[in-house]
């Protein structure tokens, strides 16, 4: 876990352009620069430095090209609530592909790995079982359609924490900041994985059933 109050952050490298990478070493040092961990303060910077969207404009958008954007949130359910919403239901579908969040042993055979992906092979809705293929290692593995809904996400929605080390070429967009569960970590994690600054959207309100700050 990264706690940007403690870290020493030198240089960005993993924007497009020198011009990107030099904004986001600006955004980074002033949010280091916070006292303590004062998430008000760097919910602020977040609006200061990047584009808002509604909650329904930002579903809207990832429905009409669902491939160009990534949605970084920093609840399961926010994850879960944002593919329901694009896909109109359950994952468990021909084709979809997903990120397994929690290990578990296949029905027959193998394990589910944390953090790998998954696409949808076969499902048998018969016997409420889905069969999975690894995108990395290419092996078959059978689980259930209650796992697959419950704790696996489509593959356009990520827990920041999932996220860590990696790029995002494409649109990013910043779910929970009206939380009063954000992290000063979750914001400095979800907005350094861009790969062009413009790029970076926040969501400016949440459904009904979110936590709200000081609630």
């Amino acid at each position: 876990i990264l706690f940007p109050q403690q870290m020493t952050f030198h240089e960005c490298k993993r924007c497009v352009s020198d011009e990107d990478n030099r904004r986001m070493e600006e955004i980074c040092h002033e949010m280091q620069a916070l006292q303590g961990d004062n998430i008000d303060e760097c919910i602020q910077l977040i609006k200061r430095h990047f584009k808002p969207v509604t909650f329904d404009e930002a579903i809207d958008r990832i429905k009409y090209f669902p491939r160009g954007y990534l949605s970084v949130c920093y609840f399961n359910d926010t994850c879960h609530d944002v593919a329901r919403r694009v896909l109109g239901g359950t994952k468990a579908v021909k084709g979809v592909r997903l990120v397994n969040r929690k290990r578990v042993t296949g029905l027959y055979s193998g394990i589910l790995m944390v953090n790998y992906e998954y696409v949808v092979h076969r499902v048998n809705r018969k016997s409420g079982t889905v069969e999975l293929r690894c995108v990395d290692e290419g092996t078959m593995i059978v689980t259930t359609m209650n796992h697959v809904n419950k704790n696996m996400h489509w593959s356009y929605t990520r827990t920041c924490h999932s996220l860590q080390g990696t790029s995002v070429e494409g649109k990013i967009i910043l779910h929970d900041l009206w939380s009063k569960y954000i992290t000063k970590e979750y914001l400095y994690t979800a907005i350094t994985r861009a790969r062009c600054i413009d790029n970076v959207y926040y969501v400016e309100d949440g459904p009904r059933w979110e936590w709200k700050r000081g609630g």
